[in-house]
């Protein structure tokens, strides 16, 4: 683990500051928090309501076997998750787990492929929530709030109580979870209830996926983006009791009640349209029109459960990014400036504020160009693309770490089987959703990738003297072992 003077306050990795040292707030989540900070992150009602109308648009009746196929695709990712945090938990997440596998050179590009990653997810939140407010004022009260309104408003508020501590964040995005899943499953229900004679397999039936493969390979990138946050608190890892054991435990609980909400949620909206294609394709939000059509003054508490769920997942994005940012500028890859944590709520407030408000300018430049609605659809893509090259590289990582630095506990199953799975699982929908064929702008999404991660490998390159503890800093203070190669 680093030593106190590298993590003073404002040092960041170099331990130039003189202050006393600052760190995060130790020990302060347990088992059961991380579980339902995770599942808040993972913000179902939202989703349900936003990611399904995508999903839907691009493989129609069978979207419930997409998610289905993106819930096993994505178990793979979190065997890789779960069995890296139990032996190097850290606030580093990906980049720690990928630089002690090949290398700081190969760490840090995952590192900054992730915060751009992270910053486009905070724009797609951001539209995500802003454009619900405004639906909802419209068919509520017949008030036209415009969207970036409600987004810098929310926003103001979250960040807010993100800065004033890791604990109060994640018991409010806790308690806004355990009200949206309620209100999730009343409606989900009542669908099931009133269209009882349409309740079969329709929709996972291979034959009713629309497009074929292309329609397949779009809908599982969208798929994915409902589970992005199953592990969010894997960054959190220092500031969890026993993150060794409580990570693990945390990431497939939330992954396994993820899993049960969306494949129960979209079969009932298939069932609550009557696996009508026509009916489903003309519906804006399929999940809200299901809703509507089971008891119309439901669609209020949907509304309201929308809104509790974006507020989640802007709490849970907010935690993990920032702490990935404060751990990799302690570790060198970006100005000391990042790694500034507030004496008296011990949150990283400079990691916190900087990306979002950045993020929150790119919102409003991006929504007014080509409206919020399509932005939510294009950066919502994105940012699953670029995680899923995350994801793959971070399943390939596991098979060389665990076989050379835990050979003894290595497993044919978890540790090498499991994670060619994962490979195959991303591999597939990320070469069927970038390529050119596809509809504008997603024909350049491919090109895209390539800039980002080429700009961060560059960006590791032109670090590699202040990185030579990157991918060391463990969150239980174990010793460190010794300097990383530069090697990607």
């Amino acid at each position: 683990m680093a030593t106190d003077q590298e993590q003073r306050f404002g040092g960041g990795a170099t331990g130039r500051s003189e202050n006393p040292p600052v760190r995060l707030a130790t020990e302060a989540l347990s088992i059961p928090e991380l579980i339902a900070n995770n599942i808040a992150e993972v913000a179902p009602a939202i989703a349900s309501i936003f990611v399904f109308a995508a999903i839907v648009a691009a493989s129609g009746v069978g979207s419930p076997l997409v998610i289905a196929f993106a819930c096993v695709g994505f178990a793979c990712h979190v065997n890789t998750t779960a069995q890296f945090s139990r032996v190097c938990p850290s606030a580093g997440f990906y980049a720690t787990y990928c630089a002690r596998a090949f290398g700081r050179l190969t760490g840090a590009t995952i590192a900054g492929g992730y915060l751009l990653a992270m910053f486009v997810f905070y724009t797609a939140v951001f539209f995500q929530i802003g454009v619900w407010v405004n639906t909802v004022c419209q068919r509520a009260f017949g008030f036209n709030l415009p969207w970036w309104v409600a987004a810098i408003v929310l926003e103001a508020v979250v960040l807010t109580l993100l800065i004033r501590g890791v604990r109060i964040s994640v018991l409010t995005a806790v308690s806004l979870f355990a009200i949206e899943a309620t209100l999730l499953f009343i409606c989900a229900i009542a669908m099931l209830v009133t269209s009882h004679a349409y309740i079969n397999g329709a929709g996972f039936v291979p034959g009713n996926i629309k497009g074929g493969t292309g329609g397949f390979g779009l809908g599982f990138v969208l798929a994915i983006f409902l589970f992005l946050g199953a592990s969010g608190s894997s960054p959190l890892a220092e500031e969890a009791r026993n993150p060794r054991r409580a990570l693990p435990r945390a990431i497939w609980a939330a992954t396994g009640v993820a899993f049960f909400i969306y494949l129960f949620m979209a079969w009932a909206m298939g069932v609550g349209l009557h696996h009508d294609a026509a009916r489903m394709a003309g519906a804006t939000f399929p999940f809200v029109s299901a809703t509507i059509a089971a008891a119309s003054p439901l669609q209020y508490l949907l509304y309201f459960a929308g809104f509790t769920s974006a507020m989640g997942v802007l709490f849970g994005t907010g935690n993990a990014g920032s702490r990935v940012l404060y751990n990799s500028a302690r570790d060198g890859l970006f100005p000391d400036f990042m790694t500034r944590v507030l004496p008296k709520w011990r949150t990283p407030w400079a990691a916190i504020s900087i990306p979002i408000v950045l993020a929150m300018i790119a919102t409003l430049v991006v929504g007014f160009l080509v409206g919020a609605g399509n932005a939510f659809d294009y950066t919502a893509t994105l940012a699953t693309d670029l995680f899923m090259v995350i994801f793959i590289v971070t399943n390939i990582a596991t098979i060389p770490y665990f076989w050379t630095h835990h050979r003894d506990d290595f497993s044919w199953f978890r540790h090498l089987i499991v994670p060619i799975l994962g490979v195959i699982a991303f591999g597939y929908p990320l070469y069927e959703s970038v390529l050119p064929s596809q509809a504008p702008p997603y024909n350049w999404y491919g090109i895209a990738i390539l800039i980002a991660y080429g700009m961060a490998f560059l960006w590791g390159m032109a670090r590699s003297r202040q990185t030579a503890r990157l991918g060391l800093r463990l969150a239980d203070d174990v010793v460190p072992e010794p300097p990383l190669p530069h090697a990607a």
